[in-house]
């Protein structure tokens, strides 16, 4: 399957998920109703009670047998008056009492949590003990790990997610968390960091990237809300138990049936959440194992190296501990880790993962038999490798600005070649040439950059200079009104750095200029929302201080606002399953790529129809370049972020035969691309200069 078609899947899933809750919902529901009706019984018997089919202490109307009278007398009732008792259950009123009561404390659990995780995968970090790892880290280890992201985000054309450390896990163990690529993190266990040595790491951010591309992520951060309000009718028993009265407090409160009342409401509440347990654990089985052998396939995929991810799933088997994660909420989030956290059940059938020799053995058979040392791997090496860019809608209005205002786009930027199959078959991918071509830009940055990055002053001051005008500008009074504007917004020290850029962009080319972007990123959403806010604000003031912007200013505002955004921007549920109601919104986008494409209106027009072609929406009109503003693009991402994955994959590919049109593509132009097919959350790796053209 390629990444439209797992992302498909990924959707199909969500009503597979949908279903299992119900039935979980349901088979509570039940167990409690029979717990506790049994509890009545019970209690009826010891206490020498009668209980009549015309009355009952919570339904009213508890009948025993048809329209039949039981006493149970002594506190022994019979297997029959128990079965009698009973009979009739699915007309029985606490069978709805109990049934709403269950469904309300899973609903209060499930938006408790789904509240709690609004904030994305950082707080999913937090809440497993993560702690973030700094940019300008000097470990070694960490160093690394923050090289390996950055490589492998870039290479495939994703946001670089934030690494968070488990120091207190010496487990070898790992997870991604977050609802979109954008808020996306990758944490991993002490033990993890320091016992596997870079291949083998490697293996182990692979096999999470690919749960990031394939949608797995987002539908683990569904199933932990959801999760958790099952789990929460147990959870609640065994806190009523744990903190029961002591002895002393209860006499004051006249004796201990306060206490023993206490204690058997929180047995019952335990023996619920027994159920909700089993449920729940069937829900992650149900959801997240074949999910595991797709995202290590994934990870030799991307990777090329069966020896990474195979050799730390051996460590893991050799390793005291396992993959174990002692935190405290290890069960909530035990879906969402590389390996077993929390140990396997009594019934294979509920294990989150399958197990590790089978893993073994899906990746190389040969594998198997082998056996490895637990070490501490060497130090890493000086530190290479970068996020790369990713796109999706602008909130700001360039009222005004058409088309015809963005010049100066064409340049002369080498020439890459490829064709629209074999570009879309990278999306969501990754490939050691990518990895290869990442390293190759970072190696190419000029001393000192890489650490300007990583300060807060150095990242906004980068941005800043890419936005402004050329050194060489035939117009200083803009570079001086830029200038102006920069002081007024109290950025003195930013100014500095942003004047040092400005005098190494010629040397270091139109390629580094999205893969510098990227690098100040994870800087930059250190900034509180209101900070970001006005750091956004900032930037498209530059933009419309010399009453122009080209396509590349465009695409790369797109990113920083989609990054920055004090309020996320998150696809909603799929609305269009079909092209035809995005046929207006095609026609803009497609227009746009045409136009950037050629060098005038009458060239375009053939790349357009030819990809307008291959769309079976009916007749497309190509829009005039004054339409294609970006408010009204803007307006068309945010549909087209909306479409089912099988049908994104039409109007991508139209889209990358509109601009291979003539045979070629500019680096703006494809990363103009890139942005686009972001915004509609099919992160495209860079082109290659030596693109297949298969």
């Amino acid at each position: 399957m390629n990444f439209f078609e797992r992302q498909d899947h990924a959707r199909s899933r969500t009503s597979t998920l949908l279903l299992l809750l119900a039935l979980a919902v349901a088979g509570t529901a039940l167990a409690g109703y029979f717990i506790t009706k049994l509890a009545l019984i019970l209690a009826f018997a010891a206490n020498n009670q009668n209980v009549r089919s015309s009355g009952s202490l919570l339904s009213g109307s508890y009948h025993l047998h048809a329209s039949a009278n039981y006493n149970l007398r002594g506190s022994s009732p019979t297997l029959t008056e128990v079965i009698d008792h009973f009979a009739g259950w699915y007309k029985d009123p606490l069978l709805f009492l109990i049934g709403a009561a269950t469904l309300a404390l899973i609903a209060a659990g499930t938006v408790f949590q789904s509240l709690r995780l609004m904030g994305g995968g950082a707080v999913v970090a937090k809440l497993m003990g993560g702690r973030l790892v700094e940019p300008s880290t000097k470990d070694a280890d960490e160093r690394k790990l923050l090289n390996l992201v950055e490589e492998m985000s870039l290479a495939s054309g994703s946001p670089v997610p934030t690494v968070y450390v488990m120091d207190s896990e010496q487990g070898i163990n790992a997870f991604a968390a977050g609802h979109t690529p954008t808020d996306a993190t990758i944490t991993i266990s002490k033990g993890c960091l320091v016992q596997l040595t870079r291949d083998e790491l490697q293996g182990v951010i692979g096999h999470e990237f690919s749960h990031i591309f394939n949608g797995d992520m987002s539908l683990n951060m569904r199933l932990t809300s959801i999760l958790f309000g099952i789990l929460l009718i147990g959870k609640l028993g065994m806190a009523v138990t744990r903190n029961l009265p002591t002895r002393s407090s209860s006499s004051d409160r006249g004796g201990g049936g306060y206490v023993m009342a206490l204690l058997l409401f929180g047995v019952l509440l335990s023996i619920v959440g027994f159920t909700g347990f089993f449920f729940g654990r069937l829900l992650k089985a149900a959801i997240s194992r074949q999910r595991e052998f797709l995202a290590d396939a994934s990870s030799v995929q991307f990777t090329r190296n069966p020896l990474g991810i195979g050799g730390a799933l051996l460590k893991i088997r050799a390793a005291t501990q396992g993959s174990q994660v002692k935190c405290r909420h290890a069960e909530d989030a035990s879906h969402m880790f590389f390996a077993d956290a929390i140990g396997s059940s009594w019934l294979e059938m509920l294990d989150t993962h399958p197990s590790l020799d089978e893993r073994i053995k899906a990746i190389s058979p040969a594998l198997v038999n082998e056996t490895v040392k637990l070490r501490s791997p060497a130090p890493a090496a000086s530190a290479v490798g970068t996020p790369a860019a990713r796109s999706t809608l602008a909130t700001s209005d360039f009222d005004g600005l058409s088309l015809a205002t963005m010049a100066g786009f064409q340049s002369q930027s080498p020439l890459i070649r490829s064709t629209p199959n074999a570009v879309v078959a990278t999306i969501g991918t990754l490939s050691q040439e990518n990895l290869d071509q990442a390293r190759g830009l970072l190696d190419s940055l000029p001393p000192g950059v890489r650490a300007l990055t990583q300060l807060p002053d150095g990242a906004r001051g980068i941005v800043y200079a890419l936005f402004m005008e050329p050194l060489t500008s035939a117009a200083p009074s803009i570079l001086e009104k830029q200038l102006q504007l920069l002081a007024t917004a109290g950025e003195k020290t930013a100014i500095a750095h942003a004047q040092q850029i400005q005098k190494l962009l010629p040397v270091m080319g139109d390629r580094l200029r999205v893969p510098l972007v990227d690098l100040c990123v994870p800087m930059l959403k250190r900034m509180i929302p209101e900070g970001r806010a006005n750091f956004l604000d900032t930037i498209t003031k530059l933009v419309h201080s010399d009453s122009r912007v080209d396509l590349f200013e465009f695409a790369l505002q797109t990113i920083l606002v989609h990054r920055l955004s004090p309020t996320p921007i998150r696809a909603g549920r799929v609305k269009f399953n079909s092209l035809q109601p995005l046929a207006g919104d095609i026609a803009l986008v497609l227009s746009l790529l045409a136009f950037a494409g050629q060098n005038s209106p009458t060239e375009a027009q053939p790349a357009f129809q030819k990809a307008a072609a291959e769309l079976n929406c009916g007749t497309l009109a190509m829009a005039q370049p004054k339409d294609c503003v970006p408010a009204k693009l803007n307006a068309a991402l945010a549909n087209l972020l909306l479409a089912a994955p099988l049908v994104k994959e039409q109007i991508i590919h139209a889209f990358v035969g509109c601009v291979l049109f003539d045979g070629k593509v500019t680096v703006h132009e494809a990363e103009v691309l890139r942005a686009i097919t972001e915004s509609m959350d099919c992160p495209m790796p860079p082109l290659l200069s030596t693109a297949a053209t298969a």
